[in-house]
Parts: C-alpha cells; sequence; structure tokens
C-alpha cells in the first residue's frame, strides 16, 4: 500500500512512502534500538540511530503493524496493492488508475 503522507510532521521528508502491512507477530528487529513516538494517534517507530521511519501501529499492542518498504533488505517484492490517505497527495503526484485509492485509510469510508 502506498501512503500519501506525512510521516511525524514530514521527518520521512518524502512526498509519499511505500508501506506494507504485516501481523505484528511476524516483526523481528534483529539489532538496535527502536525511537518510538506518539504521534497523530498513532505509534510510529525510527531507528535510533539515523531516525529512518520503520513502522506505524495503532498501539503497542495492535494485531497488525504497517512498515516502510524502503527500510527492507529487498523492497521490489512488494507491489502496492491500493494508495491511502491521498486527501494528502501533493498536485503533481500521480496514482496508477489501476489501483484502488482511499482519501484516509482503507478501514474508514472517508
Amino acid at each position: 500500500m502506498t501512503a500519501i503522507a506525512k510521516i511525524a510532521g514530514g521527518a520521512s521528508a518524502a512526498p509519499y512512502v511505500t508501506w506494507c502491512s504485516v501481523p505484528s507477530k511476524a516483526i523481528e528487529v534483529l539489532s538496535g534500538e527502536l525511537r518510538k513516538v506518539s504521534y497523530a494517534d498513532r505509534l510510529r517507530s525510527f531507528a535510533s540511530c539515523c531516525g529512518t521511519p520503520l513502522f506505524i501501529q495503532d498501539e503497542v499492542s495492535s494485531e497488525w503493524i504497517d512498515v516502510t518498504v524502503a527500510s527492507l533488505d529487498d523492497p521490489k517484492t512488494f507491489h502496492p496493492e491500493a494508495a491511502i490517505w491521498t486527501e494528502d497527495k501533493l498536485p503533481w503526484v500521480k496514482l496508477d488508475p489501476s489501483r484502488r485509492a482511499f482519501r484516509r485509510s482503507r478501514d474508514e469510508n472517508a
């Protein structure tokens, strides 16, 4: 899924970020520390060594977690299925018309 949104007030410095949603149980941090920040009613996790955005989840106990695809070792294997939070997209961003798009979260009827 592609999120057209700002991460923690624009910390990603990108016009959009590609995420994949996975069960929280499937995530294992092998090394390093996470810096967790509550922002906009979500819990964001960053690499404490460099600030790279890694995860977003509704709360610590969430069943699902969103992972920034660019932070993965092999990001090319994750293809977007939908665009979310398109209400925040920049005017020059062109969405793929063959993919579903949601003004906000795909869980909302917005």
